[in-house]
């Protein structure tokens, strides 16, 4: 196995766990040598980007008594003579996030805030913008609601970065009323997305590496599905399917990529045909592997890996799935299945534990079906943080994210026709992250972005993707519920599309 850990100015950027209990405290926060970064120490002593510029200068005003919250002062990094205009941030440093206490309350100033107790609390202490009297704030309650005023810190501040388009007038604005961090998004791009972590496998016999070759059967479209179709991350941990050896082989990210221990499944499906495991979805429960032959998806144990129910949509008004694209968790843990058979999203919430067939004293997690939500046409779903359904379409002169009933996030410009457009996730805090294709993207081409927007419609970042690299992957982005963007890279043959690729590359990319 060949292992690449990418460090990008010798930082190297550690994920805060969020999926099993709180994330790791900073030790210490401080500001680069160069003034253009704020950095902090997690307990693993590796230095973490908080936010960085290289347009601006940061010096670190106040810490919490804790060290979870800082506030900063940012100021340019070129000025010209008279007042320099400064700006005081508030983050929340291990979930790296930026608070905008404006935003909060529009009636409070962002200037003079520090941090103080308050009978036994820590609270944050802001100035009324009018009265200039005192208000005190509670450090939690500032994440204890989504809201626009949440935002990822290196997202958040890092705007003057090429990646966010050219800066328009508002009269250039595809939707006028639309606030955006970067104006309207009409411009090219300089520069992909960030590269922050790479592991790359080969692809051969070896038992560390993914089993070479393709199975015995066609899938739709007349192509052949790779050792490697999907893939998964959660809470620090990478699944990845190598669906030649059928099994799972996990991975400990922090670790630098230490491959951890492989988990196996049967051969063979309920109906005797071989095992084609097509898609994956992990929380802090289960392991889900859609099947693509039986139509089913199965569910294993995350400690033990025993195999602890199938679910074949029975319950839902087809009684039975047709043809199984995806599936995923979403933040209160239901689970989401698309069938592209009737093109419905369904959802089944974990129900009540019932006894196993063969063993009254066991308890197998029981899976309930809640709603199926029909999909139109070319457009992709994908369930919010509080179950709401988001979808993007193309238009004419870009593309557009809106919610099942149809009311509209946001319309955005880009730079050419966009040919494609799909949810690829949503995070914690509400925001969408969207991968649009351009310039009539084929599966081996094109120019692909990756836009990341708030649930008001706000435009956060945009940044360049790799485009497909050949093999029929089923999944090749994943966005986790803290944010994280992964994506999987297969190196094969563009020219042949059913040519094995010799290796596949997981990378962290935001």
């Amino acid at each position: 196995m060949r292992l690449i850990v990418v460090m990008t100015a010798a930082i190297v950027m550690v994920a805060a766990s969020c999926g099993s209990g709180e994330p790791p405290l900073p030790e210490r926060v401080y500001v680069s040598d160069d003034g253009h970064a704020i950095l902090f120490d997690t307990e693993k002593e590796d230095s973490v980007v908080l936010t960085g510029c290289s347009d601006y200068v940061f010096a670190v005003f106040y810490e919490s008594s804790t060290r979870e919250w800082i506030i900063a002062e940012r100021a340019p990094a070129i000025a010209g003579p008279g007042r320099v205009e400064t700006e005081h941030l508030l983050f929340n440093v291990p979930r790296r996030l930026l608070v905008d206490v404006t935003g909060y309350d529009g009636e409070l100033s962002g200037y003079g805030i520090f941090f103080k107790m308050d009978e036994g609390m820590e609270v944050l202490v802001a100035l009324n913008s009018e009265t200039w009297e005192e208000v005190t704030i509670p450090l939690e309650e500032l994440l204890s609601t989504d809201g626009d005023y949440i935002r990822p810190a290196m997202a958040g501040e890092d705007v003057a970065s090429p990646a966010a388009g050219r800066v328009t007038d508002p009269a250039d604005r595809h939707h006028d009323d639309m606030p955006h961090d970067f104006g309207g998004v009409t411009g090219s791009p300089e520069g992909r997305c960030e590269l922050l972590f790479e592991l790359v496998i080969e692809l051969g016999e070896d038992d560390e590496q993914i089993g070479q070759g393709v199975t015995e059967k066609w899938l739709e479209m007349g192509r052949l599905i790779y050792a490697a179709p999907s893939f998964a991350v959660h809470d620090g941990i990478l699944y990845l399917v190598d669906a030649i050896n059928f099994r799972v082989m996990v991975y400990d990210i922090p670790a630098g990529g230490e491959l951890l221990h492989y988990m196996y499944y049967p051969d063979n499906n309920r109906e005797g045909s071989i095992m084609v495991m097509r898609d994956i979805a992990v929380d802090d429960r289960f392991i889900y592997l859609l099947s693509v032959y039986d139509y089913a998806v199965y569910v294993f144990d995350a400690v033990s890996h025993s195999l602890v129910n199938i679910i074949d949509g029975s319950g839902t008004p087809a009684g039975t799935f047709g043809d199984l694209r995806s599936v995923n968790v979403d933040h209160h843990g239901n689970l989401i299945i698309f069938d592209a058979y009737d093109n419905m999203l369904y959802t089944y919430s974990e129900g009540q534990q019932v006894p196993a067939a063969s063993d009254a004293s066991v308890k197998e997690p029981a899976f309930v079906f809640s709603r199926a939500v029909p999909i139109e046409h070319g457009g992709q779903l994908v369930a919010g943080p509080d179950g709401t359904v988001f979808r993007a379409m193309p238009t004419v002169n870009g593309f557009e994210v809106s919610k099942e009933d149809g009311v509209t996030v946001g319309v955005f410009e880009t730079v050419n026709m966009a040919e494609n457009a799909v949810v690829a996730g949503t995070c914690i805090n509400g925001n969408i992250y969207v991968r649009v294709a351009e310039n009539g993207m084929s599966q081996y081409g094109g120019t692909v972005f990756l836009y990341v927007i708030s649930s008001g419609g706000k435009m956060l970042r945009k940044c360049e993707l790799e485009g497909w690299t050949g093999g029929p992957m089923q999944r090749n982005l994943v966005v986790t519920l803290e944010g994280e963007v992964w994506e999987a890279l297969f190196d094969g043959d563009s020219g042949d599309p059913d040519k094995p690729p010799a290796s596949i590359a997981v990378r962290r990319i935001f």
